[in-house]
């Protein structure tokens, strides 16, 4: 049993520390940020996108969108993880 209490007090400090950094990332990512972020996405999903079209750079066309796809989901779920995190953590 003592193997296990240590165990369980060394992840103490650990938990803090995350909290704190749940707290300092949920402080910078604000809705601007994210907003910020999604409309960088939708950017260049659509224009970019768009403009290589126009230039036939299918493959190019492909990351764009790709890319863009990548800073819409990734920038919404952020900051819907680190709500949830923040609710948890009861920040």
């Amino acid at each position: 049993m003592h193997g296990l209490e240590k165990s369980i007090s060394e992840l103490v400090p650990m938990i803090e520390i995350f909290r704190i950094f749940v707290q300092q990332a949920n402080l910078i990512y604000e809705l601007p940020v994210m907003l910020l972020v999604v409309l960088t996405g939708i950017t260049t999903f659509f224009i970019d996108g768009g403009q290589m079209k126009a230039k036939n750079l299918n493959r190019e066309r492909m990351w764009a969108r790709t890319i863009g796809l990548i800073y819409i989901v990734g920038g919404i779920s952020l900051r819907l993880l680190l709500i949830v995190l923040s609710r948890y953590f009861s920040l």
